[in-house]
């Protein structure tokens, strides 16, 4: 009987484990695997999280991440070794059925299977606070179970071994957790209470020094290893936050460069090239690579050498000083491969970029009038040019003279770039015809006329509401309506004079430009049944006092300050002599002939008048 007995008894645990085996992978197993695979694709973008305002609060959020992420892939795993040490517990129980082997059961149970198996089956939602509530379970389970084991122990060497297993096991799950404030006073208590149970159970004679400094090293290293993680991973977080920061940063800027100037450069504290050269490559009709170049091996004078390194040292000393002052900025020439590019290059320190070295960033408007631009003359080309070889130069052309000022060639460097954006903007143009005098040294252009088609029905094509002032739209819109529609009527199709109007200059929205003169009159005066009512709006006599570049183009620190308007109280220039004097009967004919022909009655007044208006 007795045989029958233990043979009964060792059946028993295995019936139990396999059952107990079979019902955890049933449940559980789907879940491991789909933990596991979903861990290891988000292993590289654990720490790729949407930032905050606050530098600080997004090293936390980060933090909160790779604890869930750290709890969540441990959890995969832990799961299975509570489950053995659950079962080594019950195996005991059988053997020798009591209290003392009760309690561990229950706690490995409550304490380690149990939390980790709900954070896998249900996918909880491990919050800060949630990750806070595990850490304490945690804890009071390593206490726990440590002091049912040392309690069972029966001599000095198994509770130094099971000291020092608890000890490893402690500092993992510290590490897990990222939260030395919790584990390091856990840790502290841990070994408090290890010690306070040796002695208590051995007495002070199995107490050597040599036993208390491995004791106290152990709780030190400890410590030390889990204040030192967590210190350096908030370190690097934070490192790689600054990067993201700077890397967006730099791309936001150099997008703004890009709309206001010609390009931008970024250039190392050695001077040389680093990221995009589109602009350099731009601007010198090039498709070579300056990645590495020094950027001081471009510049093709000797002097503009000396005044680029003066430039950057004066902006690197005004960098440093409280005040935030504008980049200085000097007028150079690029060569690369013989060609040629005069610019305005502007300069700007940018101390401790992506947390390396100092670096720099260029800025670059290009002078077009600092071009060689061949001069025109009169008469036939030379036949002696013609058999040596520059046929393909335009037949006219002669050596160009440098006698543009700097003043000129800073007007005309500040108009070329302004043309330029405008150009770029303006997608529905279609047509553009220009009088040209081609005796002039630059073949200068004397008129422009340029024809728009609405290419796309969501585009916003060119109109005079994107010219005109805001608060002036209104009054301008219902001044051309009211004209159109008296013009239908059968009023007389004179030229009317308006009152002096501002317009905003195209490619620099906030200058305005005033004309003294401005005259509207019907373009299509022999028009066709159905055939759309167009206007012509003549201006003149502008106010150019501020027409002028807002930037400046010499080795200075001050900016020239940007006008918005011009002075509302100043006097309007007299408008010129006409030499009819029928010419000046009409005009001041139509000065009142908005006043003497009456509205439209034919419209009810709350109809609003879109689109083209027509001849019915």
């Amino acid at each position: 009987m007795e045989q029958l007995g233990y043979l009964s008894s060792d059946l028993v645990f295995p019936a139990i484990a396999i059952a107990i085996g079979s019902a955890h992978w049933h449940f559980l197993g789907e879940h491991v695997l789909g933990g596991l695979q979903a861990a290891y694709s988000r292993l590289s973008t654990t720490q790729r999280e949407v930032s905050a305002s606050c530098s600080g609060d997004r090293v936390f959020q980060r933090l909160a991440k790779i604890r869930a992420f750290n709890y969540s892939t441990v959890s995969l795993m832990g799961i299975h070794f509570a489950l053995l040490v659950a079962l080594e517990r019950i195996s005991r129980f059988l053997r020798e059925p009591c209290i003392a082997n009760t309690l561990p059961i229950l706690v490995v149970l409550l304490l380690g299977y149990l939390p980790d198996a709900t954070a896998i089956c249900w996918r909880a939602q491990l919050t800060n606070n949630t990750l806070t509530r595990l850490s304490c379970l945690l804890c009071s389970f390593f206490h726990a179970y440590c002091l049912a084991c040392v309690a069972d122990s029966s001599s000095a060497t198994d509770h130094i071994s099971m000291l020092s297993l608890m000890t490893t096991g402690h500092m993992l799950a510290g590490l897990v957790f990222l939260n030395a404030r919790m584990w390091i006073p856990s840790t502290i208590v841990l070994f408090v209470s290890h010690l306070a149970v040796f002695l208590y159970k051995f007495g002070y004679d199995e107490v050597s020094p040599t036993f208390l400094l491995n004791y106290f090293h152990q709780l030190l290293q400890s410590c030390t290893i889990l204040a030192g993680v967590e210190i350096g991973i908030c370190a690097h977080l934070k490192s790689e936050i600054d990067n993201e920061d700077h890397q967006t940063m730099m791309v936001g800027f150099q997008k703004i460069l890009k709309g206001l100037c010609d390009g931008s450069l970024l250039l190392d504290q050695e001077m040389t090239v680093r990221g995009s050269q589109s602009c350099l490559q731009r601007l010198l009709s090039t498709r070579k690579s300056f990645e590495g170049t020094d950027f001081r091996t471009m510049i093709a004078c000797p002097e503009d050498k000396k005044n680029f390194a003066t430039l950057v040292g004066a902006s690197i000393t005004s960098s440093d000083l409280a005040d935030a002052s504008p980049p200085p900025c000097l007028r150079i020439s690029l060569s690369e491969a013989g060609q040629v590019a005069s610019v305005d290059v502007f300069h700007a320190v940018l101390p401790g970029l992506f947390g390396a070295e100092r670096h720099h960033i260029l800025a670059f408007v290009e002078d077009t009038a600092g071009r060689q631009a061949p001069l025109a003359t009169h008469g036939t080309p030379n036949s002696d040019q013609m058999r040596g070889g520059s046929f393909k130069r335009w037949p006219f052309s002669l050596p160009s003279e440098s006698g543009v000022s700097s003043r000129e060639s800073e007007a005309a460097s500040s108009a070329g770039a302004r043309c330029n954006e405008v150009l770029e903007v303006l997608q529905n143009l279609v047509e553009a015809t220009f009088l040209i005098d081609p005796c002039s040294p630059n073949a200068d252009l004397l008129e422009a006329h340029l024809k728009f088609h609405r290419m796309h029905p969501v585009q916003q094509p060119p109109s005079m509401r994107m010219l005109s002032k805001i608060d002036e739209w209104d009054d301008l819109q219902r001044l051309l309506t009211t004209y159109a529609l008296r013009v239908l009527q059968g009023a007389p199709d004179l030229p009317v004079a308006m009152r002096a109007m501002q317009l905003r200059v195209p490619g620099a929205p906030r200058k305005l430009l005033k004309a003294n003169q401005v005259r509207l009159s019907v373009a299509n005066r022999s028009r066709e049944f159905g055939q759309p009512i167009c206007l012509y709006l003549h201006l003149k006599s502008f106010n150019k006092k501020y027409a002028r570049p807002s930037y400046i183009t010499s080795l200075q620190s001050k900016a020239l300050p940007e006008q918005l308007e011009d002075d509302s109280n100043e006097v309007s220039e007299q408008p010129e002599n006409v030499s009819s004097s029928a010419e000046d009967t009409k005009s001041n004919a139509a000065d009142s002939l908005l006043d003497q022909i009456p509205a439209p009655q034919c419209l009810p007044a709350d109809v609003c008048v879109v689109g083209p208006l027509c001849h019915f």
